[in-house]
């Protein structure tokens, strides 16, 4: 399930999006897969996409393989795998996918080796700071639709939620701009602890129905994980940050990321909507492999006379049938 600026409850759109990008000339960079079209399925419909990269102006093209991590990134300490996460902590859908993506990496066996960043993306960037118009009556007049079947939309997720032991309590939600609060997770992110602002935002909303576009209440909800509170509020009332949203937000755009969650992995796999917990892990393994393969050291070559099978020290087949 992925929630888009136009429709933030669709779980319609199930898919594991090659990832694509445009380079600073305006050539539009594709991902596409490798060794004969070779793809692999992970949840049936869309696969996530070895990594080449088609170069197009329209008139020529050429394909070059891309090896290993991008020197180009730039990430806080040294891990194996970096994810990058775009989420708005207002969108029901990212909150059940980041506790999915959580479960997949407590089962994944090189979570130690994981840099998570969290992106910003706005869902409705003209949203008003505070509002007192309850969720399902925003949700009907943004979508046209009756009070009843927006507060059936708020059950469903809602009961999702509950499947990833998620309280959400809509009714009690404020939506709000949530520009303050990336700025503030961008701040967060300096100081180590962005994690941890990012779910306690997103529980104050879902769960609390906290003002997240109000300036003091994000300052104290952020002070409860760690984070100064007069930096939070000097941040707040500056305009520190700014270009950091702006810049995940166009990031966004390169990859053709249009609604949320979205989880790139290593630039080159990309998952989108709150997934299922199997796929994520999938995703991870895919990657690592990817990024890992197995090389095998030669065997000793078969002397005058031997069996492969003894030369090698290896049975294959009936090769040591007794």
């Amino acid at each position: 399930m992925v929630a888009s600026p136009s429709d933030p409850f669709s779980g319609a759109r199930v898919a594991l999006a090659p990832l694509a990008r445009r380079t600073s000339q305006g050539r539009k960079v594709l991902y596409q897969n490798c060794r004969s079209v070779r793809m692999i399925p992970l949840c049936g419909a869309m696969p996530v996409i070895f990594c080449f990269i088609l170069y197009s102006n329209g008139r020529s093209s050429d394909i070059r393989r891309v090896s290993g991590a991008r020197a180009i990134r730039k990430y806080e300490g040294i891990r194996s795998m970096n994810l990058e996460i775009w989420s708005d902590v207002v969108c029901p859908w990212c909150y059940i996918g980041k506790r999915r993506v959580e479960q997949a990496l407590e089962q994944f066996p090189h979570r130690d080796e994981v840099n998570i960043v969290w992106r910003s993306f706005e869902l409705d960037p003209t949203a008003s700071e505070q509002t007192a118009e309850p969720l399902d009556e925003m949700l009907a007049r943004k979508y046209q639709t009756t009070l009843q079947q927006a507060a059936q939309m708020n059950a469903r997720v809602s009961g999702i939620a509950g499947e990833v032991g998620l309280d959400y309590h809509l009714d009690k939600a404020k939506p709000s701009n949530t520009f303050k609060a990336h700025r503030l997770l961008h701040l967060a992110k300096e100081k180590g602890i962005q994690a941890q602002v990012e779910e306690r935002l997103m529980r104050a909303y879902f769960t609390e129905g906290e003002p997240i576009g109000d300036s003091e209440a994000l300052v104290r909800i952020a002070a409860e994980v760690g984070l100064d509170a007069e930096e939070a509020r000097a941040t707040l009332a500056s305009d520190a940050y700014a270009d950091d949203v702006r810049a995940d937000e166009a990031r966004a755009a390169e990859f053709g990321i249009s609604g949320v969650p979205f989880v790139a992995i290593d630039e080159r796999y990309g998952v989108s909507g709150a997934q299922p917990t199997e796929v994520f892990l999938k995703a991870l393994q895919t990657a690592w492999n990817a990024a890992h393969p197995l090389t095998m050291v030669s065997a000793t070559p078969t002397e005058a006379g031997q069996a492969p099978a003894e030369a090698s020290g290896a049975c294959e087949g009936d090769s040591c049938e007794i």
